[in-house]
């Protein structure tokens, strides 16, 4: 099972890797992203490290399609352009890395987390990191029973 978290946002407000790596480090999550990329040009599988232990996930960059969602999701979205998305594979360690990644690429772009597999359609900058601390508690459980 796969489970994808996009975090939309606009172009202008994406930060470079380190710049993300700090807004990380700063809101006190024990995740270290790979730095060595470009935000734009790189996809596929983005390493990591969460409480010591190696991770990743799947990253993605590209332009907002208008037919992506529904015309009630896109006022939401406003003038918001671009889409990141994280995509995971069947491991939790995998879940909890993208969650804080998307979360904290969130809160310090003013963008809006699409995460429908957990039943919460939208998730803006301001709720980001309670929503991630909140997700972080109860993954970190399931990873400790595994």
């Amino acid at each position: 099972m796969s489970v994808d978290i996009n975090v939309i946002l606009k172009k202008e407000n994406m930060p470079t890797p380190e710049q993300w790596q700090q807004a990380i480090a700063r809101l006190e999550f024990d995740l270290q992203v790979d730095t060595d990329f470009d935000v734009e040009e790189f996809s596929g599988y983005l390493p990591s490290v969460y409480k010591g232990e190696e991770t990743g996930f799947e990253y993605f960059f590209g332009e907002l399609e208008d037919d992506w969602m529904e015309e009630d999701a896109m006022q939401l979205v406003g003038d918001r352009d671009y889409l990141v998305t994280f995509s995971t594979h069947s491991d939790m360690r995998e879940l909890i890395a993208s969650t804080i990644a998307s979360s904290v690429l969130c809160s310090i772009t003013d963008g809006l987390i699409l995460n429908e597999e957990d039943g919460h359609p939208f998730i803006g900058a301001n709720e980001a990191i309670e929503y991630c601390k909140k997700a972080e508690s109860e993954l970190t459980l399931d990873l400790d029973e595994n």
